[in-house]
């Protein structure tokens, strides 16, 4: 694997891998039997390409052809960096109706049980292309809009109906992991630095007087991966474990100590205390900083996507049974109380397509 001299230097594997006949970004995706391939973006979504995919290194495509990985517009601006995320997918195999139901609905009958084998998985990676509309959303966590965005930009086939709630909910599950895990900081993609040239948050930019490393020419700044800049945290501080893995991690949990790298410069690890009184020991990476109003806002933003799917599903359901629209109507009338009761958030149902703020309000868009 080789790199343009003018590019900086970073590891094989953070190289994001390209189509040598297209010039276009490849997907890494994982057999059930354990057998890594590469597939077009495009094929991803359930299109169809007329070349196979013949990966390379980006650094060895001439003029890359750089699409934005969220509304896949032409011209990514931005890159991010975030934790890695593999999405496992199931096949369907059979699915059983009654007879009768059959008879009378035909492709429209209930299902009554299905039956699901394994399917490939989708590998994300950590690297992000953004354009510049969706930049502006990542930069201002606009969770809601960034999936507004990225829905409004797909073919009517794929948000048509009942498939607009599975492709949103989709895509909140992948858009809160990397808003959850983002690093502080983003690279500016240019022509001659398709990895991206490192631009740190406003407050770690360098003073005027602070020497700045240089590629190998010694003319342009150094672009390499991000290091760790994560806010440190005090005893006492309130934390979350970024990816739960069982009912404790799941709560609001405490720093109780805090362990310091050999060299005494950083922060390696936290230790919390959870609301059940055990206490766990984590490497610095994997939790962060909240506080109850961060779950507030979670809450509220939780909440407004139930309602919206809800309130989506109700106008389905109307023609589909009556009886199911009526159903949930109750459950959306019962979300309304209780984020009225427990948080103090009077959502307003017109305005479920804006943001909601912790006050109810939004502006529609």
């Amino acid at each position: 694997m080789t790199s343009n001299p003018g590019w900086a230097a970073v590891q094989p594997e953070q190289i994001p891998p390209y189509c040598r006949t297209c010039r276009r970004a490849l997907q890494r995706r994982l057999s059930p039997s354990g057998v890594l391939d590469f597939i077009h973006a495009a094929e991803q979504r359930g299109e169809t390409s007329d070349h196979q995919a013949d990966p390379a290194p980006l650094t060895e495509i001439v003029d890359p052809i750089i699409e934005c990985d969220f509304c896949s517009a032409l011209g990514a601006a931005w890159i991010y960096w975030c934790a890695d995320q593999r999405t496992d997918t199931q096949i369907v195999t059979s699915r059983t109706v009654a007879l009768h139901d059959y008879q009378r609905r035909h492709l429209a009958a209930r299902t009554r049980s299905v039956e699901t084998s394994a399917g490939p998985s989708q590998m994300w990676g950590e690297r992000w292309s953004a354009c510049e509309g969706c930049a502006t959303l990542i930069e201002s966590r606009d969770l809601m809009g960034l999936i507004s965005r990225v829905t409004d930009a797909m073919p009517a086939k794929y948000t048509r109906g009942k498939k607009l709630l599975r492709v949103r909910g989709d895509l909140h599950a992948n858009y809160s992991n990397v808003f959850a895990t983002l690093r502080p900081g983003r690279a500016r993609i240019t022509a001659g630095h398709p990895l991206g040239v490192w631009e740190p948050p406003e407050d770690q930019q360098p003073m005027p007087d602070t020497a700045q490393a240089t590629d190998s020419a010694g003319l342009r700044p150094a672009a390499e991966e991000p290091t760790d800049r994560r806010p440190s945290m005090d005893l006492n501080f309130g934390a979350r474990v970024r990816q739960p893995r069982d009912a404790v991690e799941y709560r609001l949990g405490t720093v109780t100590d805090i362990g310091h790298a050999p060299d005494g410069t950083r922060v390696d690890r936290y230790r919390l205390r959870f609301p059940t009184g055990e206490e766990r020991t984590y490497p610095a990476a994997e939790v962060i900083a909240c506080s109850r109003t961060d779950d507030h806002a979670a809450l509220v933003a939780a909440f407004t996507d139930t309602c919206r799917s809800l309130r989506d599903a109700c106008r389905i359901a109307h023609d589909f049974d009556e009886r199911l629209s009526g159903d949930i109507i109750g459950l959306l009338l019962a979300v309304y109380g209780t984020v009225s009761t427990r948080l103090g958030v009077a959502f307003d149902p017109t305005l479920l397509d804006a943001p909601m703020t912790a006050e109810g309000d939004g502006d529609q868009r």
